[in-house]
C-alpha cells in the first residue's frame, strides 16, 4: 500500500517538473528565440507591400499584404490558418448589409400602407389623432352669444364715437373765439414774444444738458479705455515675467549635472534599442523630384548629412525636372525579446532615469 502511494506521489512528481520545464523551455524560446521579419514594398503609381513575421522555425507565422488600397492579413500556427482578415471583413460587410436591406423593405412596406391610406381617406392617420369629433370644425350657427355681443359692442362703440365728434367741435369754436379777442387787445403779440423766449430758453437748457450728457460720456469712454489698456499692460508684463521663470527653469533643468547624466544615459539606452532592431539587411532605391531644382537639391542634401546612417544601402537618384517619387525597399532584420526586455529594464531601474523623472515631475509642477 504504501509502495503504491509513494509511486503515485513519484508520478505526480514527474508529470510536474515535466510541466515546469516545458513551460520554462517555452519561457526561454520567447526570450531569446528572435522574432524574423522581412519586408518587401514597392511605391510609384500604386503602392504595395509584402511583409512575413516569423518565429520559432515558422511556428507562427504572419503575413501582411496591402496591393491596390487592399490591406489582407494571414495567421498561421504550426501551418494551421487562424486569422484571415478577408473572411471575417467578408462575414461583417455581409450581415451590415442583410440588415440594411431589411430595413428598407420595412420601410417600404410602411410608406405602401400610408399612401394607401392617403388616397382613400384624404390624409394619413397618427396615433395622435383621437375621434372624429375632433375633425369637425365650429359653426357661427353653433354660438349665437357671439352675434349678439358683436352687435351690442357695434352699437355702442358708434354712440361714443358721436358724442366725441360734438365735444371737439364745441372746444375748437371756444379757442377761436377766445384767440380772436386776444388779438384784437393786443395781448396775443405779447403771448407770442413770450412763447418765443420760453422756447428759446428751453433750447437753450436742452443743449447745455446734451453737451452736459456728451462731455460725461466722453469723459467716461476716455477712462474705460485707459483702464483697459492699463490693465491689458499689466497682464503682459506678468506674461513676460511668467515666461521669464519658465525658462529660467527650464534652463536650470537642462544644465543640472544630474540632469545630464541621466540624458545621456537615455541617449545611449535609445541607442542600443534601435541598434538591435534595425534591419540586418537593407537595399533600398529611391527616384524622387519635387519639380523645383532648388528643393531638390535641399532634400538631397539632407540625404547627404544622414549618409553615415544608412551608408550604402540607399541608392538614391535625384530628378532635378519632374516630381516623382519612386522607389523599391527590401529589409530583413530579427528582433529577440530577451534582449529588448533586458534594455527596457534596465533602464527603468537605473537611478539615473529615476532621478531624471523625479526632477522632470517637479518642473512640470513649476510650471
Amino acid at each position: 500500500m504504501i509502495s503504491v502511494l509513494l509511486f503515485i506521489l513519484k508520478l505526480i512528481g514527474f508529470v510536474i517538473l515535466a510541466v515546469i520545464g516545458i513551460l520554462l523551455i517555452v519561457f526561454l524560446a520567447v526570450l531569446f528565440v528572435p522574432v524574423r521579419y522581412k519586408i518587401n514594398a514597392n511605391h510609384g503609381e500604386s503602392v504595395e507591400l509584402n511583409a512575413v513575421i516569423s518565429w520559432f522555425f515558422h511556428i507562427i507565422h504572419a503575413r501582411i499584404k496591402h496591393t491596390e488600397n487592399n490591406w489582407r492579413i494571414l495567421v498561421k500556427i504550426f501551418g494551421i490558418l487562424v486569422f484571415d482578415s478577408h473572411k471575417s471583413l467578408g462575414f461583417k460587410k455581409d450581415n451590415i448589409i442583410k440588415n440594411d436591406e431589411t430595413e428598407h423593405h420595412k420601410d417600404a412596406d410602411m410608406n405602401d400602407d400610408s399612401y394607401k391610406e392617403f388616397y382613400k381617406t384624404g390624409h394619413i392617420s397618427s396615433p395622435k389623432e383621437n375621434t372624429a369629433e375632433n375633425k369637425v370644425p365650429f359653426k357661427d350657427n353653433d354660438m349665437p352669444y357671439k352675434n349678439e355681443h358683436s352687435a351690442n359692442k357695434d352699437t355702442g362703440d358708434t354712440d361714443r364715437d358721436s358724442n366725441d365728434v360734438c365735444n371737439f367741435r364745441d372746444r375748437d369754436e371756444a379757442s377761436l373765439i377766445k384767440i380772436e379777442s386776444d388779438y384784437k387787445d393786443g395781448s396775443y403779440e405779447k403771448y407770442e414774444s413770450e412763447t418765443k423766449a420760453d422756447t428759446k430758453n428751453k433750447y437753450r437748457k436742452i443743449s447745455i444738458e446734451k453737451f452736459k450728457r456728451l462731455f460725461i460720456k466722453i469723459k467716461s469712454r476716455i477712462v474705460e479705455i485707459y483702464e483697459r489698456i492699463i490693465d491689458r499692460i499689466k497682464t503682459l508684463i506678468e506674461k513676460l515675467r511668467s515666461i521669464k521663470h519658465k525658462i529660467s527653469l527650464i534652463y536650470d533643468f537642462l544644465t543640472d549635472e544630474v540632469n545630464k547624466e541621466g540624458f545621456r544615459f537615455t541617449y545611449d539606452c535609445i541607442k542600443k534599442l534601435l541598434r538591435h532592431i534595425k534591419p540586418t539587411k537593407l537595399k533600398s532605391r529611391l527616384v524622387f523630384g519635387t519639380g523645383d531644382p532648388c528643393s531638390t537639391g535641399q532634400i538631397l542634401g539632407l540625404f547627404g548629412i544622414l549618409y553615415g546612417f544608412y551608408g550604402n544601402d540607399l541608392n538614391i537618384t535625384p530628378d532635378f525636372e519632374n516630381k516623382v517619387f519612386e522607389g523599391t525597399h527590401y529589409a530583413k532584420g530579427r528582433i529577440r525579446l530577451g534582449t529588448v526586455a533586458f534594455i527596457v529594464i534596465k533602464f527603468l531601474l537605473d537611478k539615473r532615469f529615476k532621478e531624471l523623472k523625479r526632477n522632470y515631475q517637479l518642473l512640470k509642477e513649476a510650471l
